[in-house]
């Protein structure tokens, strides 16, 4: 998982910077991507909720915006 989280951050920052221009803010918002991580998974804890509820639900609200349309 420590892989796919690296390749991701350095994925974004690589396109983050083609897009701004700007290393500073590219590097701001790819180290933003391993604490939302870390803070998502705190508040999942403290409130007692399993991930996999937490993806049931992202699923069962995709099915609901695709039929809606």
């Amino acid at each position: 998982m420590l892989h796919n989280l690296t390749e991701g951050i350095l994925l974004v920052a690589i396109i983050l910077f083609m897009f701004l221009g700007n290393a500073r803010g590219a590097l701001i918002v790819a180290l933003t991507i391993p604490f939302s991580l870390l803070f998502a998974c705190i508040c999942l804890s403290l409130i007692k909720v399993p991930a996999n509820l937490l993806s049931l639900g992202a699923l069962d609200f995709e099915w609901w915006w695709k039929a809606r349309w």
